[in-house]
C-alpha cells in the first residue's frame, strides 16, 4: 500500500470517528435534556403532593372538620399519587433491559 493510500484510508477512519464523535455528542444532548425533563416532573410532582398534604393537615388541625372535604383531598392526593406511580413504573426500564 502507498503513502498516499495509507493516508486516504486513515483520513476516511478519521472521518468516521468524527461522525461517530458528533453523534455520540448529540446523544449526550439530548439526555441532558431528558434529564432536566425528568427533574422538573419530579420537583412539580414533589409540590403538588406535598401541598395537598399540607392542606389535609390544615383541614385535620380545624375544630370543624367537613369529612367530605378532607375526603376529596385525600382523593386527590391517591389519584395524584397513582398517576406519578404508573408514569414512574411505564418509565423505568426493566432489569436485565
Amino acid at each position: 500500500m502507498t503513502l498516499r493510500q495509507q493516508l486516504r484510508q486513515r483520513l476516511g477512519t478519521l472521518s468516521t470517528i468524527e461522525a461517530q464523535q458528533e453523534e455520540i455528542i448529540n446523544m449526550l444532548e439530548q439526555l441532558v435534556v431528558a434529564v432536566e425533563r425528568a427533574t422538573t416532573a419530579q420537583q412539580s410532582a414533589n409540590a403538588l403532593i406535598t401541598g395537598l398534604v399540607a392542606e389535609l393537615e390544615r383541614l385535620a388541625a380545624l375544630p370543624t372538620v367537613d369529612p367530605a372535604q378532607v375526603q376529596q383531598l385525600a382523593d386527590a392526593l391517591n389519584a395524584s399519587t397513582d398517576i406519578l406511580v404508573s408514569a414512574i413504573t411505564a418509565n423505568t426500564p426493566q432489569a436485565g433491559g
